[in-house]
Order: C-alpha cells, then sequence, then structure tokens
C-alpha cells in the first residue's frame, strides 16, 4: 500500500504594519539633532511635533535650585535639578519658559514662513527684531487652536507697537499697587498671574 505523502505548508509571514514616518519638519530635525526630541518615538495625535514630550508633561533645562521655601513651610536647600520631560502639576498639557525657548531657537529654520511686514529699520527699537519670533508663535498658535479667525502676525506686531514701539526694556506701567504691565507688549501682572494659575485661573477668566 502506498503511503500517503505529507506535505508541509509554508508559514504565512507576518504582516508587520509600519507608522508613517515623521513629516520632515525642519524645527522638529533640529530639536532631534540636539537629542531634545526623540525621532523613534510616537507621536500622540494631540501632540505639536515641535513639542519635546508628551501631553502632560513638559521639558525643562538641568539647573541649580536655588534654597527655596514651600507653601507647607518646609525649606528646600539649594541642589542641582535634572533636565528631561518632567509631569506638569496640574496633569494638563502645558508649555512652560524652558521649552518655549528651545522651540524658539530654531524659528529662522521655517520655511514658507508668514512673517510680518518690515518696518523701516531707523527707528532706534529695531521694529524687526520680534518678526522670526512672531511667525513662528503665530504659527504654532493657528495649528493648535486652528481657529476660524487664523492670526495674523501683523495684529501682534501692531499690538508691539503700540504697546511699547518696539521698546525691549520699556517703563513698567503702574496700574494699581498690585497691578504694573511690564514687557514689549506690556502684559500685566494680574494676567500672568491668572496664567500661571494651575488650577484653571485662565479657563475661569475666560469663560
Amino acid at each position: 500500500m502506498a503511503q500517503k505523502r505529507i506535505t508541509k505548508s509554508k508559514p504565512k509571514k507576518e504582516t508587520i504594519r509600519r507608522s508613517k514616518p515623521r513629516s520632515k519638519d525642519p524645527i522638529l530635525e533640529d530639536l532631534e539633532s540636539k537629542g531634545l526630541a526623540k525621532p523613534e518615538g510616537p507621536i500622540a495625535s494631540d501632540r505639536h511635533p515641535w513639542r519635546l514630550c508628551t501631553p502632560g508633561q513638559h521639558w525643562r533645562r538641568p539647573s541649580i535650585q536655588s534654597t527655596s521655601t514651600r507653601t507647607d513651610g518646609v525649606t528646600v536647600r539649594e541642589h542641582p535639578r535634572s533636565g528631561g520631560c518632567c509631569e506638569n502639576p496640574s496633569r494638563k498639557d502645558q508649555m512652560y519658559s524652558d521649552e518655549m525657548a528651545e522651540i524658539a531657537k530654531t524659528f529662522s529654520k521655517l520655511k514658507n514662513q508668514e512673517r510680518p511686514t518690515s518696518l523701516d529699520q531707523k527707528s532706534r527699537h529695531y521694529p524687526n527684531l520680534f518678526d522670526v519670533y512672531i511667525a513662528g508663535w503665530t504659527k504654532y498658535w493657528n495649528e493648535i487652536f486652528n481657529p476660524k479667525d487664523r492670526l495674523d502676525p501683523n495684529i501682534v506686531k501692531a499690538l508691539i507697537a503700540s504697546e511699547s514701539s518696539f521698546n525691549l526694556h520699556p517703563k513698567d506701567q503702574k496700574i494699581n499697587s498690585r497691578n504694573y504691565a511690564r514687557g514689549p507688549l506690556q502684559i500685566t501682572d494680574e494676567t500672568k498671574r491668572i496664567l500661571a494659575d494651575e488650577k484653571g485661573g485662565a479657563e475661569r477668566s475666560f469663560n
């Protein structure tokens, strides 16, 4: 009796789904080259590609933390503070000054950026000094919030012109005993306190 020939079926090749490659954003590439953003890390759908950490975290540079007293009365002595991604106190998506400064360093690499109109350089306060930063941050604002009426860089530049005439160190304007307007945009202390409120002060103020 003839033996049946047993044939082995070839194993099916496992299909590997590959994620779409990151877009070659010049700012993101520059941050990756400095080791500030990980090219192999996944991008959350609600995270802008310029951000250095995942939602709910912020990036900070290494520094020396000076001696301070906490709200509970405990004194914390001077100590080195490590850099990198840290959890936001509110666990919400927030950006702090260190990360903003790192992102802004690469705004000059943006292509096809919508810069505000250049003004006469004869002014002693250099009216075009902020153009790169205005272009970068208005682009970020419009991409994050996708507003119906997009923020125009010329509006921001006109606001700086009207508030301080592009003076980098304008005189602080006293509003009352606890409130001054400061800087080229004359941001008030009260506005800064609202924006710094980790418990949602800005949300309560603008709703």
